[in-house]
C-alpha cells in the first residue's frame, strides 16, 4: 500500500527503483551504448589505418545511416572511395552509383563509368548490370546497345536479378539482339523468383 493517498497511479513505494542507481558509475550502467560506440570506434580506426573491408562497412554504415552510424553521404562516399581504391570490386561499384546519381558528392558520369568498368572487370555481377545500363544509354561512354547485352547476360548469368531483368527486356524488344520473346519470358520469371 502506498504511504501516499493521492490516488495517482504512480507506485510511490517503489519509486526509487526506477531511478539510476547514485553509487553506480554512469558507463555502467549504459553497457549497451558504451559497447556499441566502442565497435563504432574500432571500424572507423580500422578504416583510418586502410583496412578495406573497415572502409567498406564503414561507408555502407554512413550511406544508410545503420550501424549506429548517422546518416553521412559525404563521409560515406570518401570512405567507399578509399575502399574502391584499394580494388574492392563492391566498393567500386557502390561508389562509382554514388558518383552516377550525385549521393554524397557531384555527379560525374565519366568517373563513374570508369569505375563501374573497373569492378566489372572483377567479375562483379552489379558493376556488370550497372555498367550494360551505362552502354545502353550513353552514359559516361558512347551508346552501344550490342555491348550492353552481352554485360546484361554476364550479370544474368551470376544470377544478378537486374541483369536477369535488363537481358530480358532486351531480348524481349530486340534491343541490341534478335528478339526472343521465349527466352525474355523465362529470364523474367526467373528474375521473378
Amino acid at each position: 500500500m502506498s504511504k501516499h493517498n493521492d490516488h495517482s497511479p504512480f507506485d510511490w513505494d517503489n519509486w526509487p527503483d526506477i531511478l539510476p542507481d547514485p553509487g553506480v558509475p554512469r558507463e555502467e550502467q549504459s553497457q549497451v551504448d558504451l559497447s556499441a560506440s566502442k565497435e563504432q570506434e574500432t571500424l572507423r580506426r580500422d578504416a583510418e589505418i586502410g583496412l578495406v573491408s573497415a572502409q567498406w562497412e564503414l561507408g555502407l554504415y554512413l550511406l544508410h545511416g545503420e550501424g549506429g552510424f548517422a546518416k553521412d553521404p559525404q563521409e560515406a562516399v570518401k570512405w567507399l572511395g578509399a575502399a574502391a581504391r584499394q580494388g574492392d570490386a563492391d566498393a567500386q561499384n557502390r561508389y562509382a552509383y554514388c558518383l552516377l546519381y550525385g549521393i554524397g558528392c557531384e555527379k560525374n558520369s565519366g568517373k563513374s563509368f570508369r569505375w563501374f568498368l573497373a569492378a566489372a572487370r572483377q567479375g562483379n555481377a552489379d558493376a556488370l548490370n550497372n555498367l550494360g545500363f551505362c552502354y545502353l544509354e550513353g552514359i559516361g561512354c558512347k551508346k552501344n546497345p550490342e555491348k550492353a547485352v552481352r554485360l546484361f547476360r554476364a550479370s544474368a548469368m551470376r544470377g544478378n536479378v537486374g541483369g536477369q531483368n535488363n537481358y530480358a527486356y532486351c531480348l524481349l524488344h530486340g534491343i541490341g539482339c534478335e528478339k526472343n520473346p521465349g527466352k525474355a519470358f523465362r529470364l523474367f520469371r526467373a528474375a521473378a523468383r
